[in-house]
């Protein structure tokens, strides 16, 4: 997906409309998942260590695959996690972003001068930290 970045207007769990321009400036990190998904499960503490390692570089945004509020406020609670997460209630953001698609690999895209990063393999804090610190 190196190329066109689709877009993203989704709304977080206060309802709140939000689009890629509202984290325009820093690298933003998208994390497609969900509960159910094992290696979601993994890597929450380590997105939220990263966010919390870069801040003030990072935006760490999670993008959440058609759950119910409560289940993904109870799961954020038990991982520790506390970045935003977008609702895609729908599937329309997993589908243009190809989330679940046979190319499984970090994609970086030149966005508003920063890099963003669509994620649809497992996470590895120590690739992403090398990258933003290039």
């Amino acid at each position: 997906m190196l190329g066109d970045t689709p877009a993203l207007e989704l709304k977080d769990l206060q309802r709140t409309p939000r689009t890629l321009a509202d984290y325009r400036g820093k690298v933003l990190i998208l994390n497609f998942w969900a509960t159910w998904c094992e290696p979601c499960i993994e890597e929450m503490p380590s997105l939220q260590k990263l966010r919390e390692r870069l801040s003030g570089k990072i935006n760490v945004v999670g993008v959440n695959l058609g759950e119910g509020d409560t289940r993904i406020e109870k799961f954020m609670a038990k991982t520790g996690a506390t970045f935003p997460v977008l609702l895609d209630r729908d599937g329309d953001a997993k589908i243009a972003w190809r989330v679940m698609s046979r190319r499984r690999r970090l994609c970086w895209t030149q966005w508003q001068g920063a890099f963003l990063l669509c994620r649809a393999s497992r996470f590895r804090r120590s690739a992403i930290e090398a990258k933003i610190k290039h």
